[in-house]
This record gives structure tokens, C-alpha cells and sequence, in this order.
């Protein structure tokens, strides 16, 4: 354990730098640019190739070198590897056959799920174990990335449609209402304030203040408020949206990766070169995209070199089953997400299903 016995993923810095530093760098970005964009309602092509494909799509396909690329994982999640995929796309042509309104709402509700999730076990890792807290602890300190997170998604709910959505138009279920956007304001800020007063509580305990912990909790508290209650735009929500949540994830990926990269089966994804990491994944989210634009959504078709006279006129029948297959990968992230990071032997450190060899871990 390290000098104030801080647990990190890999180390202080790269902790700093790429799994809690991007909070920060996503909400000085949204502030810097905020007073230039304010007034754009179309994202740049630009913007969404950089944050959406880059980023946001490219690492849904990191799940491939946390399991599908790795021997020992693909055996022990031998049945979720391929179940999950088949059953993701036939509820979706279930779904989308019903309505395709209905598919989107589903899967939006299942990333927000996801992306919550994420945000809780970071928080939880930096957390270490505390022995006999108290409930008033608990409630206030224990569970406090929920309230930051699940209260601004509450929000924007009662506060109607805004200029941006999780994936389109009505994905989500809206109920305007003033009242309960004030009353949840107040229990957000009185939730905030109690986090604080049982944080300084630990800290004054354990005579040290967990850096990397309320590092979270602050970059979180600001991405979810900023980007989703505060601003009404579509490129300060996916900067915050994509850059807090697919950088930390791709992150530890690499630390995965670099400390298991003798289990991948392929030889050229053993090499120890962040290139072919990113690379990899990048031109898989490019694949995937020409799909969606050539098929489906009839965008940002220059990135991929086409016009409109080179796009497919898919039938509504036909996309019934296109698109929930495009969306398998993504589907799969989220559900197979919630199996892959699992303590599995509670009589080892928790470092040791979470990336696989206990010996390679790093304290402060």
C-alpha cells in the first residue's frame, strides 16, 4: 500500500491522467467553448467524427481485447459471449418491430444505465473498504454517485426535451414539471452537502483526504449537471458525455490489456503497442458507422467518402433487422459489462478479477 494508502488502477499518474483527469478536461472544454458554440445546433462533422466515432463508438469495441480476444476470459464467459450478442438482436427486431421508437428508448435507458454503472465502480475502486460506517455514511457517502448522476437524468426528464438526446428524438419519456425540477435541485444540493460533511468525517478519521475518490465524485457531479441540466446543447452534452465516459473506460482496457496481452489468442494484439490498441478500434467504429450511414441515417456520409446517390434505400421491413444488428455491439457492451468486471474470489484482493493477475496491480 502505497504512502497514504490509496488504491489505483494502474498507478497515480496514469490514474490522473486518463480515468479521472478526463472529467475535468471535458468540463474545462465545455466551459472554454461554450460562448463559440452556444449558438450551433448542428455538430460539426469534425466534432462528431473526433467524440462519436474516435471515442464514443470505438471504445464499445474494447470489450474484444477484455474478453472476446482473451482465451482464459471467452472460456470462463464462454455462454455470455455468444448468447448475449444473439439475444441483444432479437429483442431488438422484437423491439423495432413493434416500433422503432420503443428499440431507441430501451437501449438509451440501458446506456444510461451503463454509463452510471461505470461512474459507481470507479468510485467504489477509489473507495477502498471502510469497516463500521454508519448508516447516516452509508446513505450520504457510500451510494453518493448515484444521487449525482440518476437526479440531473431526473431533471431532464421534468424539464422537457432540450437541444440534444441520447440517441434520438423521444428516446426518453418526458413529464414537464417545474415543481419537481426545483425539488429535485434542493435534494441534489442537500444530498452534495451531505457527501461532504461524511467525507471530511473520513477524511479527519483516517487522517489523510482521498484524492482520487472525490476526484471522481466532483468530475462526475459537474459532467452530469453541466452537461445535462446546466447547458441545452448538443456538443457540450457529447463532450462531456463521451469524453468522461469512453477515455476512463478505454484506459483501463489498456491496463487490462498490457497485464493480460499473453491470453490473446491473435499474436499481433499480444504486442505491448497502443497504435494497434486505438488503431483496432477505431477502424472497427469506422466500419460501423459507413454501415449506420449508408444504411440507415444518411449522415455525415463526406467522412466516408459518398453521397447521397451512393446510400442504400433500405426497406422498413429490412431495417427492422438491420439496425438491431448494427446495434449488437454496443447492446452487448452494456449487458456484458455488467458480468466482465465481477469480483470472483472474495478471498483475494478485488484487483484480481478486475484485471486479471493480482501480482501486477499498483498502490500509490
Amino acid at each position: 500500500m502505497g504512502e497514504n494508502g490509496h488504491v489505483w488502477i494502474r498507478n497515480k499518474t496514469f490514474d490522473s491522467a486518463l480515468i479521472i483527469g478526463p472529467h475535468f478536461y471535458a468540463v474545462f472544454a465545455a466551459i472554454a467553448m461554450y460562448p463559440w458554440i452556444k449558438d450551433i445546433h448542428i455538430m460539426p462533422i469534425w466534432v462528431w467524427f473526433i467524440l462519436v466515432l474516435c471515442v464514443d463508438v470505438a471504445h464499445v469495441y474494447s470489450t474484444l481485447f477484455r474478453v472476446y480476444l482473451d482465451k482464459n476470459e471467452s472460456r470462463h464467459f464462454s455462454t455470455h459471449v455468444w448468447l448475449i450478442p444473439l439475444v441483444v438482436w432479437f429483442l431488438g427486431v422484437l423491439l423495432y418491430s413493434l416500433s422503432s421508437v420503443l428499440f431507441w428508448r430501451c437501449l438509451a435507458y440501458l446506456a444510461v444505465f451503463h454509463f452510471i454503472r461505470q461512474q459507481y465502480g470507479f468510485f467504489r475502486i477509489y473507495s477502498g473498504k471502510h469497516n463500521g460506517m454508519s448508516l447516516f455514511t452509508k446513505i450520504f457517502n457510500q451510494y453518493a454517485i448515484y444521487y449525482v448522476t440518476v437526479i440531473p437524468v431526473l431533471i431532464w426528464h421534468f424539464s422537457g426535451p432540450k437541444e440534444f438526446n441520447w440517441f434520438v428524438d423521444r428516446d426518453f419519456i418526458y413529464y414537464q414539471s417545474e415543481t419537481l425540477v426545483r425539488l429535485l435541485t434542493h435534494v441534489l444540493a442537500i444530498l452534495v452537502v451531505g457527501y461532504v460533511v461524511t467525507e471530511a468525517r473520513l477524511a479527519c478519521q483516517q487522517a489523510t483526504f482521498n484524492w482520487a475518490k472525490n476526484g471522481i465524485y466532483l468530475g462526475t457531479l459537474l459532467i452530469w449537471y453541466l452537461g445535462i441540466v446546466y447547458f441545452n446543447n448538443d456538443i457540450i452534452f457529447t463532450i462531456t458525455n463521451v469524453i468522461a465516459h469512453g477515455v476512463p473506460y478505454l484506459g483501463l482496457i489498456w491496463v487490462y490489456k498490457r497485464r493480460n496481452q499473453q491470453n490473446y489468442q491473435i499474436s499481433f494484439f499480444r504486442r505491448n503497442s497502443f497504435l494497434i490498441f486505438i488503431g483496432s478500434l477505431i477502424l472497427l467504429a469506422y466500419v460501423e458507422e459507413f454501415l449506420w450511414a449508408s444504411l440507415v441515417w444518411k449522415e455525415h456520409l463526406s467522412i466516408f467518402f459518398l453521397n447521397r446517390g451512393q446510400v442504400f434505400d433500405t426497406s422498413p421491413l429490412l431495417l427492422s433487422y438491420i439496425v438491431p444488428l448494427l446495434a449488437v455491439p454496443q447492446g452487448t457492451h452494456y449487458i456484458l459489462d455488467a458480468f466482465i468486471w465481477k469480483i470472483r474470489d472474495s478471498k483475494h484482493n478485488q484487483w484480481t478479477s478486475l484485471l486479471g493477475d493480482s501480482r501486477g496491480y499498483e498502490r500509490a
